[in-house]
């Protein structure tokens, strides 16, 4: 799978992606920077500090191999790790925050940034720019983080979404891979055909996120937000006619059931079905292939979302995906940020890293790590390559105040679609009631 990257081509790729990484985060507008406070760090001073993110083994393993870079760096710094999966990662967060219990460093996305931050449990990096060097980073990337004036969380890695494809199904299947230019009825089609055809194997699982949804809104020139994150971004209209598709796809019978679907999530992706191969498809976070084909032991295909050339504008979309924040009651705030600094802007660490967290925002991390890429990064890389030749509008500013409530509240009610316990016009009325009731 993937291509092969010579030096010349891979400085190349490094520009391109960064390029796609850059457009996809001009919605969002710079402000000035806080003033620099007067700290120092004691290099003598023996001292601990936790952090914590969401993520599998993998992830963890990695994780831990930068940590020992770090301490062998900074011999009087103890970094103690926490994990824990997605939708559990966030409960455990919020249980902390609400002791004044919060890591030292903590990994964030948004929206979730925008409400720890403005109920003061985050830190102004700004206040620590001697500690947190942002130079390599672009401005609309950093603006991603911002909160009034101040940096509230580092960009880890820029990041998007699409469908992971296992090609091994499809050809047991019968069935042809999809290109960019499938629609959503191709993949009501190809999903039913691999789960008539392979006994056992679901085509793809069904969506309760998000994302997909977001894509569609994208793709009828509408988006989840509006004027800067004010108001939403679209109509009941588009709405249902996104639950409608859902529908589409399970009555086929080309998708797992919607109660396999429920019990499945919050799994990481080592367990998740298409990697244990009950599903052909499935949407992922893009910089999870690597981790998805080291479980599998399997090469797979990432898919843009169906629909990018069925409409007239392009759905698929680049964000920044995910943060490295301070905690503001962190005890050791010189020593957390320079972790962050070595988290963000270390080579070596970015070696180690690669795309794990998604594409480096730091440019000079991403050129040097851009020859070495593995070949499920390579195929990432590709991704984001042909993505931005796409040339997708930005992505809508998301709500500052909406916090977890955007996730909860689109997946609740696409499940009480799925269930039946909603049409798709009541759950379309519903989503906007809730979430403007919401901001």
């Amino acid at each position: 799978m993937g291509v092969s990257f010579g030096r010349a081509s891979a400085r190349r790729t490094a520009a391109v992606i960064g390029g796609a990484l850059t457009i996809g985060l001009l919605a969002g507008c710079a402000g000035p920077a806080a003033p620099e406070a007067a700290k120092t760090l004691d290099a003598d001073e023996e001292v601990t500090i936790r952090y914590t993110w969401w993520g599998g083994d993998a992830r963890a393993e990695l994780t831990q191999e930068v940590i020992d870079l770090f301490e062998s760096e900074h011999p009087n710094i103890t970094i103690v790790p926490e994990y824990a999966d997605f939708a559990s990662y966030w409960d455990k967060l919020s249980t902390t925050a609400a002791s004044n219990d919060l890591p030292d460093v903590v990994q964030m996305t948004i929206p979730h940034i925008y409400s720890y931050a403005e109920s003061g449990q985050l830190a102004n990096l700004s206040d620590y720019s001697d500690f947190v060097k942002t130079d390599e980073f672009s401005d609309s990337a950093l603006d991603v983080g911002r909160v009034d004036d101040g940096i509230y969380g580092v960009p880890a890695g820029g990041g998007s979404f699409g469908i992971l494809a296992d090609p091994e199904l499809f050809k047991q299947a019968g069935v042809e891979l999809p290109d960019a230019s499938w629609t959503w009825d191709d993949y009501v089609e190809i999903s039913k055909d691999i789960s008539a055809a392979v006994p056992g194997v679901a085509g793809t699982q069904l969506s309760t996120n998000e994302q997909a949804f977001t894509v569609w809104l994208r793709q009828h020139g509408q988006d989840l937000w509006k004027d800067d994150g004010q108001k939403l971004g679209f109509d009941a209209e588009t709405a249902t006619s996104w639950f409608e598709q859902l529908l589409d796809l399970r009555d086929s019978g080309g998708a797992m059931s919607v109660a396999a679907t429920v019990e499945n999530m919050g799994l990481g992706i080592e367990a998740s079905p298409l990697v244990v191969g009950k599903a052909a498809m499935q949407e992922v976070a893009v910089n999870q292939v690597g981790t998805a084909e080291a479980a599998s032991g399997k090469d797979y295909v990432l898919l843009r979302f169906p629909g990018d050339e069925q409409f007239d504008a392009v759905g698929s979309y680049v964000g920044v995906g995910q943060f490295y924040s301070m905690a503001a009651k962190t005890e050791h705030p010189e020593a957390a940020a320079t972790f962050i600094d070595f988290l963000a802007n270390d080579v070596e660490a970015g070696k180690i890293l690669q795309f794990d967290r998604g594409i480096p925002g730091n440019a000079e991390v991403l050129a040097a790590i851009t020859p070495d890429l593995s070949p499920a990064d390579q195929e990432v890389a590709s991704f984001f390559q042909e993505l931005g030749e796409a040339d997708p509008a930005p992505l809508a500013r998301m709500n500052a105040d909406i916090g977890s409530g955007l996730t909860e509240t689109i997946t609740r009610i696409q499940q009480e679609v799925l269930f039946d316990r909603l049409t798709p016009e009541q759950a379309a009325d519903q989503l906007i009631s809730e979430l403007n009731a919401a901001i």
